[in-house]
């Protein structure tokens, strides 16, 4: 070996010592940055605020447009909207949101769900629905019959009208939840026959 060659002689088709740690194009996805709870309560405010859309007509309807009446279907929607914010923010639902299945499914659901408010008739028909089991149930669980009768003035004091609306929303929205539960359950199946991930 001659004295210019170098030492350690470099082999082009060699592969390099080092390299760029390449990422998998499936398996786990990197996880979401954490949700900022001013985003999250503004996006849940407006799903539910739209979403209650046809069923705020009708409670009004129902209530002859009382005050106490209205202030329990706003009290009622806000516990869903607080609910859903908080139930965002559980590991399980994070962990379960990182899959993009389970993202796409949730998206599918809520955009048909806020669809179908806005789309007339059919936003009252499945809101009517479920708001006539709700009237029976908290009828018979709370015995009070606020806002069911033609007159405007309330049958009873205005406190226990407004928790009659309360309640009758909550159920409500219990029920519609379930239905929009069951259709995101078929959108999951539907979107994990698709999926590469």
């Amino acid at each position: 070996m001659s004295a210019n060659e170098p030492e350690d002689p470099v082999n082009p088709f060699a592969a390099p010592v080092t390299s760029a740690a390449i990422k998998p194009l499936a398996g786990d996805p990197d996880p979401l940055p954490p949700p900022k709870l001013s985003n999250v309560f503004a996006k849940w405010l407006v799903i539910c605020g739209i979403s209650a859309g046809p069923s705020f007509f009708f409670g009004y309807s129902v209530g002859n447009g009382r005050f106490p009446a209205v202030l329990g279907m706003v009290i009622g929607v806000m516990i869903f909207v607080v609910a859903y914010t908080a139930l965002e923010f559980t590991s399980a639902v994070q962990q379960q949101m990182a899959k993009p299945v389970s993202r796409r499914a949730a998206w599918i659901a809520y955009l048909t769900r806020v669809g179908i408010s806005i789309v007339f008739p059919v936003g009252i028909f499945v809101d009517v629905f479920c708001g006539i089991f709700a009237m029976g149930i908290s009828s018979s669980v709370t015995g009070l019959q606020a806002g069911l009768g033609n007159s405007t003035s309330s049958p009873v004091p205005a406190g226990y009208e407004c928790f009659q609306f309360v309640f009758t929303t909550v159920a409500q929205g219990i029920l519609l939840n379930l239905v929009l539960f069951a259709f995101m359950g078929i959108a999951w199946v539907f979107c994990n026959s698709f999926s590469r991930d």
